[in-house]
């Protein structure tokens, strides 16, 4: 199902069906998918970098964006914790905001442990 919510600031994200990068339909399998790679990345980066005479400068800069990376993907599960659906309503509508459901919050929870 297509949703359409206001964009919020990915450091105060309310709810999780809006949040930045935000294409799928499951923002924590997206998550999880991007911290498995993150953990190849990891495991590959001075192999892929290494050159013969150079400084680690380069193998630096591109760990610091691997922890942007991570912050980015842990940011979009921990909306998932605490937040709530908002629903932009209308004077005399019935929907109401909702509150995540306990699985999915667990699910959170246990992805950025």
């Amino acid at each position: 199902m297509y949703f359409y919510g206001e964009q919020q600031s990915y450091l105060e994200t309310i709810d999780p069906r809006s949040q930045s990068e935000d294409l799928g339909d499951d923002a924590m399998k997206a998550s999880e998918y991007g911290l498995k790679n993150l953990k190849i990345v990891i495991n590959n980066l001075l192999q892929w970098t290494y050159e013969d005479g150079k400084s680690y400068t380069d193998a630096g800069k591109l760990y610091f964006g691997v922890i942007g990376q991570w912050d980015l993907y842990t940011g979009h599960v921990m909306a998932n914790v605490g937040g709530i659906y908002l629903n932009n309503t209308n004077f005399g509508s019935k929907k109401k905001h909702m509150k995540q459901y306990r699985l999915r919050l667990r699910k959170g929870l246990l992805i950025t442990l």
